[in-house]
C-alpha cells in the first residue's frame, strides 16, 4: 500500500512538470530513502525500480532532448530509516563543463533539469545522524 501511495505521488509530480518539459522528452526518478523509481512519463508507469538494501548515490544522465523530474521524497511512511537527516546533497554536471553542488530539502522536494544544458546529476544518499555515545566511566 505505501508502495502504491509512493508511485501515485511520482506520476503526479510528473505530471505537472512544466510546459517547456512537453516539447522536450520527460524522464522521472523518484527517491525515497534507500528507494529509486524511474518512471515512463507518456504511459505513467515504473520503468525502472530499485530497492537496494544500502543508501547509494544514484547517477542521471541526460540527453540534450530530455527534461528529467526528480522527486526527493524521504518523508515517505516506506522509508523505515529514521536515522538520516532529510537532506540530499545534488552535483549538477553542465554541459559547458561546470559543476554545482547543491543542499536540499529531501523530506518532499521536486527538482526540474534541462537537459539543454545540463548533462549528468548525481543525487548522493542522505547523510546519516552522528550517533553520540556517553561514557559510562566516571
Amino acid at each position: 500500500m505505501k508502495k502504491i501511495k509512493l508511485t501515485i505521488a511520482g506520476l503526479m509530480l510528473c505530471g505537472l512538470s512544466y510546459s517547456q518539459a512537453l516539447q522536450q522528452d520527460t524522464i522521472c526518478h523518484s527517491f525515497a530513502g534507500k528507494i529509486h523509481f524511474e518512471f515512463d512519463y507518456y504511459e505513467s508507469k515504473i520503468i525502472n525500480r530499485d530497492t537496494s538494501v544500502f543508501l547509494k548515490d544514484n547517477e542521471v544522465k541526460i540527453n540534450e532532448n530530455e527534461f528529467l523530474v526528480v522527486d526527493l521524497y524521504d518523508n515517505c511512511g516506506c522509508v523505515v530509516n529514521n536515522n538520516f537527516i532529510k537532506e540530499r546533497k545534488i552535483i549538477v554536471y553542465f554541459r559547458n563543463g561546470e559543476i554545482e553542488i547543491y543542499k536540499n530539502s529531501s523530506g518532499d522536494q521536486v527538482l526540474y533539469f534541462d537537459g539543454l544544458k545540463i548533462r549528468k546529476v548525481i543525487i548522493k544518499k542522505p547523510k546519516l545522524k552522528s550517533i553520540t555515545t556517553k561514557s559510562s566511566r566516571s
